[in-house]
């Protein structure tokens, strides 16, 4: 294959996008809750936190680098409908707040004191901006500069762990360890990211003179396998770091905590400092990636009326102030829209790769299936803030109802994998099908 070494440099910017505050903070909660039972949940993290990222990012290059090709099947509101949510979202709702919030209690906090979170979020969104604002860089330079310094940091504390165990993996008690893995991997917001995100690895291949569309798409698939393969390192050596915790940490320990805990065991008195040169890393990267993705997307949404440099300044300056909120608040607020996308947004991924052979009449009735299941499962992470606002009456009910709604979705084949919806939207898919068999679908431009 051509040009090598942009498949490398490209495969490393995605890796490091999508390696973000969630990847480093999530994977050894997942195998310090887990214990023993370790290597099955990182099977579940692994298809969540890995494999789909990656197939979204293929299915969207595939599809011509956007979510509204992807959607093309679906009419042409709801793919803009559907993107601005998904990219809000991982953008200045959710996950770019984050990765500041995150690089504060982190990297800042240990090393300089509680120092004011908002001045830290003033200089890492500085620093965010400076890398977006020419948007046909963003590649090269997080590629060739910041991830190559990450990935150092990295596998110098996956070695350190393998050489010199922090202790033994203790059994937790816990069990469908797998699940647990495959919902855990919904914190990294990566599935989401990738069928949005795929523009900037796009754009960014299209700036180096790969404009044919069958070169692009097979350069895109060698992008993706780098990542891949970084991926699958970096997450399974932490998900193994973490547990490894079990006899230094509290159940109950928070997620910042157990991984500062982890590297003070792990470096020694240097373990603040090297992680917290990681995390800040790590958050920078995605910050960049997604504010890139911010602004690229709505300007194509926009039809080029609101330019992608004042997007991605009002981008950096909402999650600027979103960030101030800290990192457990952030995530509190994320798992119930998380939990509600997630499970339509894989199914998107899976079925845009039969594009040809399906209808619109599949993709309404398998996505609107999964769109119900992920409100279904989010009732059982909003009843906190629910029954507070509805009163003990009517909060009673709703826990009840949660809890039965709930208790339904894991009669279903595979519901123990976090696939269970799977098998019901592929046979409301095929319904929906016969039904609009007379009006098929224009399919995806096959590259």
């Amino acid at each position: 294959m051509k040009n090598k070494k942009l498949i490398f440099t490209a495969g490393f910017a995605l890796f490091a996008m999508f390696f973000g505050a969630g990847n480093l903070i999530f994977p050894p909660t997942i195998g310090f809750q887990n214990g023993d039972k370790w290597f099955y949940a990182m099977l579940g993290f692994m298809v969540t936190g890995v494999c789909f990222p990656i197939l979204g990012t293929l299915a969207s290059a595939k599809a011509g680098g956007t979510i509204q090709n992807l959607c093309k099947p679906l009419g042409k509101h709801f793919p803009n409908i559907y993107g601005a949510l998904i990219t809000l979202s991982i953008g200045p709702l959710l996950a770019i707040p984050r990765t500041a919030a995150t690089t504060h209690e982190m990297s800042v906090v240990p090393i300089f004191g509680n120092i004011n979170p908002f001045i830290t979020s003033i200089i890492f969104f500085s620093i965010t901006l400076y890398f977006v604002l020419s948007p046909s860089g963003v590649i090269d330079k997080i590629g060739n500069i910041l991830t190559p310094l990450l990935l150092v940091i990295l596998l110098t504390m996956l070695v350190k762990s393998i050489v010199s165990p922090i202790g033994p993996a203790i059994n937790t008690g816990l069990t469908e360890n797998i699940k647990n893995g495959f919902v855990g991997g919904y914190q990294t917001m990566d599935a989401l990211g990738s069928v949005v995100m795929a523009v900037v690895v796009v754009n960014g291949l299209k700036s180096h003179g790969i404009t044919d569309k069958k070169e692009l798409y097979k350069t895109c698939k060698g992008v993706g396998l780098v990542a891949l393969v970084g991926l699958a390192i970096v997450y399974g050596g932490f998900v193994y770091i973490g547990s490894t915790a079990g006899t230094i940490a509290s159940p109950d320990v928070s997620r910042v905590e157990l991984l500062n805990l982890i590297a003070k065991n792990l470096l020694g008195n240097l373990g603040s400092i090297v992680l917290g040169l990681a995390v800040m890393l790590a958050c920078l990267t995605t910050s960049i990636g997604l504010t890139a993705t911010f602004g690229e997307f709505f300007s194509e949404t926009f039809e080029g009326k609101v330019s992608y440099k004042t997007l991605v300044i009002i981008c950096v300056a909402f999650s600027c102030i979103m960030s101030v909120l800290g990192v457990e608040t952030i995530v509190a607020i994320a798992v119930p829209l998380l939990t509600i996308f997630y499970p339509m947004t894989l199914n998107l991924i899976i079925i845009s790769f039969f594009d040809k052979y399906l209808n619109k009449g599949f993709y309404v009735g398998s996505l609107s299936f999964t769109l119900l299941w992920g409100i279904i499962e989010a009732l059982e992470t909003i009843k906190k803030p629910v029954t507070k606002i509805l009163g003990e009456r009517l909060g009673a009910m709703f826990v009840e109802i949660s809890a039965v709604s709930n208790e339904f979705l894991k009669k279903f084949p595979l519901a123990s994998t976090g696939f269970g919806w799977l098998i019901p939207a592929i046979l409301l898919g095929i319904i929906g099908l016969f039904i609009y068999k007379s009006k098929k679908t224009e399919s995806f431009e096959t590259v």
